[in-house]
């Protein structure tokens, strides 16, 4: 597809758009829009305003509506305004013509700096169809409000040529050949906080809200299904990102739940302390303050001088203790020590008798015995045989009667 931008300085458009066939101001949320709290962007209503900050600090992000556009006769009237600056080059605008491939599209805007510019996208690159390359192809304008006003952008598209407006004001033309009708919606600006008050497109005719509306899916061109299957892929990241935005909001609100069921909590102790001391405020009002005060002094200084005794006496006691601990350690290590020693005498008194003889003192007894065996076994030897006959006739000793002589007187 050839593109042919030619810079005109005229105003060109002349068709009237009696029929507005989009709109929105921004009272409440649909699914026009990108509504989004991520790392890089915040997309929000905020009290029927649409508040947007970008806050990646090197790339545009273009907020495209959901709406599908088949109109090459067209006027886009948006209402857009920068925020507090954090950066010099925020800028916010109109994107439109964005083709079917994401390789082409316009775009107008302004910056802080009264400034407006007029770029194509072509292919992955923007071209300045305003002002010079060395300026980012900004001009000048006196119709730019940088007072924090609303900034009224207006595009009036029709057979190619594209009229620019600015509060009403007209700024630049430039025609754009061979575009097909394509999607539109806000271009901001890298590290930009900027908001829009409504965004309205009007038309020569009535016009559907969807090309696809009233065809099935199979009646849709290649390009329409692709266009299609694209969309509702954006569609389902956004739910997916919007889903993880509400699990961190529930577990957030559980959090915050539970912490304040501990601040409850807390609070419920600090009245019962507050109800002991009152407690306690009231029996020294109405007791202690009838004591005597040098009574009271007395008891005061009889108490503390027991605290000091206590603490001595507990320290005295820590004491004692630790010396018991290091005495009957000591004696059980001693104990255990003799007993080793013991062991370990008699085993050596063991070994050194299976290792020696007996001395001729230890064997003196054992060799007398076994020399009286001997001798007696010597005796018995020696004694004469004595036949079995001469057994029978041994003689039988007389027995010989004696008679006393008693001597008489």
């Amino acid at each position: 597809m050839l593109l042919f931008v030619l810079k005109m300085q005229a105003q060109q458009v002349n068709e009237n758009f009696p029929v507005q066939v989009f709109s929105d101001d921004f009272s409440s949320e649909n699914n026009l829009w990108d509504y989004l709290t991520t790392a890089e962007n915040l997309f929000v209503l905020d009290k029927g305003e649409y508040f947007m900050h970008r806050r990646n600090e090197t790339k545009p992000y273009a907020l495209v509506t959901n709406w599908k556009n088949d109109l090459t006769l067209f006027h886009i009237k948006a209402a857009v305004k920068l925020g507090p600056a954090t950066s010099a080059e925020q800028t916010i605008g109109i994107i439109f013509y964005i083709q079917p491939d994401g390789k082409g599209a316009l775009v107008f805007e302004i910056n802080k700096d009264k400034k407006f510019r007029v770029k194509q996208l072509v292919g992955a690159y923007y071209k300045f169809l305003t002002g010079e390359v060395t300026d980012a192809g900004w001009v000048k304008s006196k119709f730019v409000d940088n007072t924090g006003e609303y900034n009224v952008l207006e595009v009036k598209s029709a057979g190619g040529i594209n009229d620019f407006y600015i509060n009403g004001n007209f700024v630049f033309s430039a025609p754009v050949q061979d575009y097909a009708p394509g999607a539109l919606g806000i271009l901001i600006g890298a590290d930009t906080k900027a908001k829009a008050d409504y965004f309205y497109v009007y038309a020569t005719r009535e016009v559907s809200s969807d090309v696809t509306a009233n065809r099935q899916f199979g009646e849709l061109t290649p390009n329409e299904k692709i266009e299609f299957l694209l969309a509702e892929n954006d569609k389902l990241k956004k739910q997916i990102a919007q889903d993880n935005v509400d699990l961190i909001k529930q577990q957030a609100d559980l959090k915050i739940a539970t912490m304040l069921e501990q601040v409850n909590k807390k609070d419920a102790e600090i009245e019962q302390l507050k109800i002991e001391v009152n407690s306690l405020t009231t029996y020294k009002n109405s007791v202690i303050k009838d004591m005597d005060e040098d009574v009271f002094l007395t008891l005061s200084n009889s108490v503390k001088e027991q605290i000091e005794v206590n603490k001595k006496l507990n320290k005295f006691i820590e004491e004692i203790r630790d010396s018991l601990a290091i005495a009957n350690k000591k004696y059980n290590d001693l104990k255990l020590k003799q007993v080793t020693d013991l062991i370990e005498q008699q085993k050596k008194e063991q070994a050194k008798k299976q290792a020696i003889p007996a001395t001729k003192e230890e064997q003196k007894p054992e060799t007398a015995k076994v020399q009286a065996k001997k001798e007696e076994a010597v005796k018995i030897a020696d004694q004469p045989k004595v036949t079995a006959s001469e057994k029978k006739v041994e003689a039988k000793p007389l027995s010989v009667k004696t008679r006393t002589a008693i001597k008489k007187g």
